[in-house]
């Protein structure tokens, strides 16, 4: 198991079996997981957490993101970012998830370039993949932003939409240079 993980702004650590409020909220939140056909219940979010924790091994999976600032992990709450297996795949994949009115902010761009720092870090992988919908302009800023490139767009998902499939190389990120303090600065992901 990880330590937390710390930027300027943010405070992320591995996901434990009592985070179930937290996942239950941000999956609520309907502008973010917009595909599910019914609102998910605490129980389905525990569930879903349980098989999350430490998804692909070495204590990586899914992790929370709070702001620092924040008087408790509760108030300071954003979203969360993972690295897990790439279905129907052998890849591994980057995701994030963050509540609607935290977005604009770059969190989701500081604290996944802060994950990919730990991944390459700790895993022996070459490369790292990213599905993004075509039209999510957002999620699309933030894998440019972190170096990701364009592979391909694929059916992905449940429902079998299109989406546009990145890859990002443990030399290109490690060639960027950029720490998790250069990577706060930017906005509007």
């Amino acid at each position: 198991m990880f330590s937390p993980i710390e930027t300027s702004r943010l405070r992320l650590r591995p996901f434990t079996a009592q985070d179930g409020a937290l996942l239950h909220r941000l999956m609520s939140d309907r502008k973010v997981f917009f595909w599910l056909d019914a609102p998910v219940s605490r129980q389905d979010a525990d569930a879903l957490l349980t098989s999350k924790i430490d998804d692909i091994g070495g204590g990586l999976g899914w992790w929370p993101v709070f702001l620092k600032s924040a008087e408790n992990e509760t108030s300071g709450f954003l979203g969360q970012v993972c690295v897990q297996p790439l279905p129907g795949s052998e890849s591994i994949e980057l995701g994030y998830h963050f509540l609607s009115n935290t977005w604009g902010h770059g969190y989701a761009t500081e604290a996944a370039f802060a994950l990919l720092d730990l991944f390459f870090a700790s895993m022996d992988r070459v490369h790292i993949s990213a599905v993004v919908l075509p039209d999510n302009t957002r999620s699309l800023k933030v894998v440019r932003k972190l170096g990701f490139e364009l592979c391909g767009t694929r059916l992905h998902g449940k429902k079998r939409w299109p989406h546009h499939y990145f890859e990002l190389t443990r030399r290109k990120f490690l060639a960027q240079g950029n720490s998790a303090a250069d990577i706060s600065a930017f906005s509007g992901e």
